[in-house]
């Protein structure tokens, strides 16, 4: 089924008895670019960070250390993981 170790598990009650199991995604922001050296992702560029929230400006996401920051949303695309 393609999961590894470390992927979250959905169980689904189907009403009848039966249970299905099923990954659970989770929305992360790629972080392709940084258009601002001093952006705390600056680092980061390639690589896929906690995506928290988008409003029209911003996508809103939580850094390592539990901080939420904004992410510039020319400089990432919300993906699944």
């Amino acid at each position: 089924v393609g999961w590894k170790s470390g992927d979250t598990i959905e169980w689904i009650d189907n009403k009848d008895g039966s249970w299905t199991m099923k990954k659970k995604t989770v929305k992360m922001l790629h972080i392709k670019n940084c258009s601002d050296g001093m952006m705390w992702y600056a680092s980061r560029v390639g690589e896929n960070v906690e995506f928290v929230r988008e409003d029209s400006e911003y996508f809103w996401s939580r850094d390592k250390g539990g901080h939420i920051n904004i992410v510039l949303k020319q400089d990432a695309d919300i993906v699944e993981a």
